[in-house]
């Protein structure tokens, strides 16, 4: 599966899942490996948006460089999470 086909599911599935929000993620692929970028409103949210595409064919590695950004807490403060994970 190419590059752009690999993205094109991702964003796919992110459209139909109701745990991401998916207009705050940026999706790119390079070689297989899966590079989330953005905000999300919880902590859950950014783990929803890793196991939503741990299955898509194709992708050989997730990093996630996602910063989460809880309404409750405002943007002053935040929490930045890069978590890399080998799907191999």
């Amino acid at each position: 599966m190419s590059d752009k086909q690999v993205r094109q599911e991702i964003l796919d599935i992110f459209q139909w899942d109701p745990r991401v929000e998916a207009a705050h993620i940026e999706v790119t692929v390079e070689h297989g490996i899966v590079t989330l970028t953005g905000t999300v409103g919880s902590d859950d949210e950014r783990i929803a948006a890793a196991e939503a595409i741990r299955h898509v064919a194709g992708v050989r590695q997730l990093l996630l460089h996602i910063e989460v950004w809880p309404s409750a807490s405002g943007p002053d403060r935040h929490e930045r999470s890069d978590l890399e994970t080998s799907t191999d």
